[in-house]
Order: C-alpha cells, then structure tokens, then sequence
C-alpha cells in the first residue's frame, strides 16, 4: 500500500519546517510514504533547501488558486493508493503514520474519505475564548447533518485517489480557505461512504487571535454559500455545514459553572473569562452568516 502526504504551504515557515521534522519521528510503518509540499510564489524558501533535509519529500509551487488548487497540483504528482491532506501548521505525534496504517488495512472498501481529529497543539498561558471553544468540540468535530457527516475538514483527512480523481479534486473556483472541504464531502458521498476515525488525530495550532476568529468563520460563510449555490442545496442547510449557530448553547456548562463560583466568591476573574467566551462564540456565529449573506449579495450583483 502506498500512501502521498499532500500538504499546501503559504508564508508559514516555521510551520512547516516544524511539521515535517514530526515527520522524522514517526514510529516506523510497513506501508510506503512520501511527502508532497506545495507552496505559493511568495515562499522564502526553495525547494534545494527542503531538498536537503527531507529525501522522502518533494516540493512544488503553485503559483494561482488558493488552497483547493495547491492540493490538486500536489494529488497530481501522486500514483498512491491513499491521499492524506494535512494543513502545514499541524505537528504530528509519533505514532500518526502508525494510525492511518491501520485505518487503511481495516476500513472497508466503500469508504472513500476518513477524517481525523485536529487536537490543540498547547494551551495557551491565558484561558482564551477560542481555547474553550476547542476543547468543548465547538471547532473539531466533524459537522453532522441529520446523522450524515457534512464536512470533514482537510487539516487531517484521507481520500482514495482513484475516487478523487474520479471527481475532479477539489473545486477549484474555490479561491480562499473555506468551503472547499464541504463541497468535497458533498460530491465523494455520489462515490461511497465517509467515516471519521479518533485514532488518527494530530495536532492543530489554534493560536488565533478573536479578530482571526471572526475572520476565519468569515470566509467559513462565504465558502459555504458558494458550495450550496454551485450545488444547489436549500439555502437553510448552508447555515449548519460550518457554522451551526445552535453549537453556542455548548457553553451553557461554561457559564453555569462561572456563575456557581462567581456566587461563592471564587475568582472574580471568571466572570470577564465567561464574557470574553460569549462574546467570542456570538462573534465567530455572526460572522459565519454575515460571510454567508455578503457571497450571495456578491453573486447577485455580479451575476
């Protein structure tokens, strides 16, 4: 068996370089693996420089398109049997290639994609909005829609290559970060099933600032407008694919217990961490819609 790592890389270094030294220390797999890498024009490094330190990896550019063009070029360059699309600020623990190994030697053959967990790389030294909004399951999980899988986020996700070229790839008329994983899930379901595996969980490194939050649900919106329109999906399940605004209600534990230790006088502080929480999870769910609303306004008026 034969597996290709396809990683897109944009002006993140450090990232990267961190990412693929996780890849020397992964507990030794009988299944052949390399390493694709494809970065954009503005990248400082060259691929003699990763040449020199990686012989397992190969180095492309993409110079147009955004991510979902960077991961086609890189499945282009595969003959494997399985494509794993990782994002380039992740870090894998040792046993990562181990657990996929087994995932692929066990699922069955009408799987066409497995998806795998995105854990917190490091909590941060400041309880933060977007740490709890991690740790409760608010951003990790697989998004459900009446019991089926509807997004399995590519940070971490495994595809049959025969099937991905089946279907073109990713779309690539999707030009920002956001939507395109959706819009794959949407279109392998026609091909067979998709499952979701704990197992093959890495690690994610959610150090985002709450204005990179609001503007990541941003494009999270207008992704997903562009994926139900090109699909013509009803309008209302665009509001659950990605940004399911009834997930805030799992803060509820959050502010129950805020409130319990604000009435026994314990660490006034709680109360502006349980404000900050809110104003974070209101905030990520608005600008979900708001990305939402403004793609279709933006695809009326230009027709």
């Amino acid at each position: 068996m034969q597996v290709s790592i396809i990683i897109p890389s944009r002006r993140r270094e450090h990232s990267l370089y961190r990412l693929l030294h996780s890849f020397i220390k992964q507990t030794p797999v009988s299944m052949e693996w390399n390493v694709v890498v494809v970065g954009d024009r503005q990248s400082c490094w060259t691929p003699e420089f990763v040449g020199m330190q990686f012989h397992w990896l190969s180095f492309y550019t993409c110079t147009a398109g955004g991510p979902a063009s960077a991961r086609n070029l890189g499945a282009m360059q595969s003959t494997a049997d399985w494509l794993i699309f990782v994002d380039d600020d992740c870090v894998l623990p040792p046993q990562w290639l181990q657990h996929w190994e087994n995932v692929f030697n066990s699922v069955p053959k009408d799987v066409v994609q497995i998806g795998g967990p995105g854990r917190p790389l490091s909590k941060p030294a400041q309880y933060s909005a977007f740490w709890y909004l991690v740790e409760s399951g608010f951003l990790t999980k697989p998004v459900r829609l009446n019991d089926r899988i509807e997004c399995i986020p590519t940070l971490n996700a495994a595809i049959r290559r025969d099937v991905f070229q089946k279907i073109g790839g990713f779309d690539s008329s999707f030009k920002f970060a956001g939507g395109e994983d959706s819009d794959l899930t949407y279109r392998l379901y026609q091909h067979g099933k998709v499952e979701y595996s704990d197992s093959t969980y890495l690690y994610h490194d959610h150090d985002r600032s709450f204005l990179n939050i609001l503007e990541m649900y941003f494009r999270y919106g207008r992704g997903v407008a562009h994926h139900i329109k090109i699909r013509n999906r009803p309008f209302q399940e665009g509001m659950f694919i990605a940004g399911n605004p009834f997930k805030i209600f799992l803060l509820l534990p959050l502010v129950v217990r805020s409130g319990w230790q604000l009435s026994k006088g314990i660490l006034c502080k709680n109360y502006l961490q349980i404000s900050i929480v809110l104003i974070c999870a209101v905030g990520q769910s608005l600008a979900y819609q708001i990305g939402g609303a403004y793609e279709m306004i933006r695809r009326k008026v230009i027709g």
